[in-house]
């Protein structure tokens, strides 16, 4: 049997399509199907990705293709580029056994089979409706991921734990980062961090540069990264189909969007474990990169077990199953796993949910809801990565409060110390909508007795904005009082919270019953 694969390999392009067809063709040849590539432009270094595979410069005209299928007797094609359409499709189609299409942007097809293995939440199984022949099977999904397959033997979700007794290794996708700003990197992380730097052909990087930094290391002239990634801690780049390969092998990433076709849903990211996405990269950002990427590293167990939280599983099995689906007709349905949480009960259909890790973009999304910020010390937006770094630092005690399953609030308390006294600190605010009188009480009536059970004799000191009369009137009645200029804790409160100035923001405490605080 012959198939054909059609494939985009312009510089500017990529090589995203050349890489994840030549994969499916490794798998198609050890089934005894021979493969051949009809690509629009080629190079010596493009030949080597595509190992002895025959190659063959086209147009991509239809009717070249067409002689093409004719000449070569091939019975299957299969199409990945961007720049073929429904109209090409249906020319060509008449001349096949089977015509299979990748593609990730939702465009319109004719085809017998469609993959798009990127996941959309709960709108990956309709994503094509009414954009192909109605007769046309949808592969949809991690489930049909392009990548190299492990053996049959290994679990489906492999798990790759670099040694403890090698550095630290964080590899960084190619075409992503300048010379200079690795260089940039480079100097800002511990030395026993090696920052692996992928090059691709037309990458341009000076490696004579590079040298000159000792914990880099440069990865080129690799047709595949699959191999090497056992030993990676982190991987930083682009949002392209990289992201099912780390999460097939759990490895943490932080990526970035640099193209519309990476531009995804975070909770979509998040459903199959990845939870570092950042919507752009800018020159800027290199010192918050940095900052961020220690942290990660410091806090590596916490940052690798959020991939554990995947709803959808991605393994190394999407070749097989591509396979089943055009040459046997069999079509493997995905699966998922079932996540349950755990909630403290309130009242009247009240209930908290306990923050952890899985909170982490949803919580920065709440705090940065324009209801929120301009009741903040710092009206300002916080960045992503500023809050992933606050966040694997921060010692806050945070909760979400749902009222009949729809979320309405988090609110956080923490023990700070003040010359050798300990004081709790907190706050609320909403996910999104205004909340309610009631609901904020049940949820401050909840954190209040909570902290005087575990920390029992413990002042509460707060600020609150002077225009916000809610919170004033609500802290009022739960028992929070004006600190006196003359207080002792009037200085600890400027202590703690330096911006917050007498001018906007009210200071206010709760002092249990059997404290005793004297006043300046």
């Amino acid at each position: 049997m012959q198939c054909l694969f059609v494939v985009s390999t312009l510089p500017e392009k990529g090589l995203g399509h050349l890489v994840r067809c030549r994969d499916l063709a490794r798998f198609l040849a050890d089934k005894n199907i021979d493969c051949l590539f009809a690509v629009d432009w080629s190079s010596q270094e493009l030949a080597c990705f595509l190992d002895d595979f025959q190659c063959i410069v086209t147009t991509r005209a239809a009717d070249e293709v067409i002689s093409l299928i004719q000449s070569k007797n091939i019975a299957t094609l299969i199409v990945d580029h961007y720049g073929i359409d429904e109209a090409w499709e249906k020319q060509v189609a008449p001349h096949l056994t089977k015509l299979v299409v990748i593609d990730d942007v939702k465009r319109r097809h004719y085809c017998d089979v469609l993959i798009d293995f990127k996941w959309r939440g709960s709108n990956t199984t309709s994503a094509y409706e009414g954009l192909t022949n109605p007769d046309a099977v949808h592969l949809l999904g991690p489930s049909y991921a392009l990548m190299p397959a492990l053996s049959r033997q290994a679990p489906a979700r492999t798990e790759f734990t670099p040694s403890s007794l090698q550095p630290s290794r964080i590899m960084v996708g190619h075409n992503f980062l300048s010379t200079a700003q690795v260089m940039a990197l480079a100097t800002q992380l511990q030395d026993d961090v090696i920052l692996t730097l992928v090059v691709g052909p037309h990458d341009n990087i000076s490696g004579s540069k590079l040298q000159s930094c000792t914990n880099v290391e440069i990865l080129e002239g690799k047709t595949e990264l699959f191999s090497q990634l056992k030993d990676v801690s982190l991987y930083i780049g682009a949002a392209g189909g990289i992201i099912y390969q780390l999460r097939a092998l759990n490895i943490p990433m932080l990526s970035f969007a640099v193209s519309d076709n990476q531009t995804t849903t975070l909770s979509d990211l998040e459903d199959i474990g990845h939870y570092f996405h950042v919507p752009s990269f800018k020159e800027t950002m290199m010192p918050k990169l940095a900052a961020c990427v220690r942290v990660f590293l410091q806090q590596h167990k916490r940052v690798k077990a959020l991939g554990d939280t995947a709803v959808v599983n991605v393994d190394t099995l999407g070749c097989e199953r591509i396979y089943n689906a055009i040459y046997n007709n069999k079509i493997d349905k995905a699966t998922t796993n079932v996540t349950s949480k755990t909630f403290i009960p309130l009242c009247n259909g009240y209930e908290l949910e306990t923050v952890d890790d899985t909170h982490i973009n949803c919580y920065l999304a709440a705090r940065n809801h324009p209801k929120n910020q301009i009741r903040m010390i710092d009206h300002s937006e916080i960045s992503k990565l500023d809050h992933y770094t606050w966040w694997f630092n921060t010692k806050r005690h945070s909760y979400l409060l749902y009222e009949s399953k729809v979320p309405q609030l988090y609110i956080w308390h923490e023990s700070v110390v003040v010359d050798d006294k300990t004081f709790l600190v907190g706050g609320w605010f909403v996910v999104e909508k205004e909340t309610n009188f009631q609901s904020a009480l049940v949820a401050l009536q909840w954190q209040l007795k909570h902290c005087e059970e575990h920390l029992d004799d413990t002042p509460w000191i707060a600020v609150i904005h002077k225009d916000n009369k809610f919170v004033q009137l609500l802290n009022k009645y739960l028992g929070f009082e004006e600190i006196p200029a003359t207080h002792a804790y009037d200085s600890v409160c400027q202590s703690l919270f330096p911006h917050a100035n007498s001018d906007e923001f009210q200071r206010v405490m709760k002092v249990p019953c059997t404290k005793k605080v004297q006043s300046s």
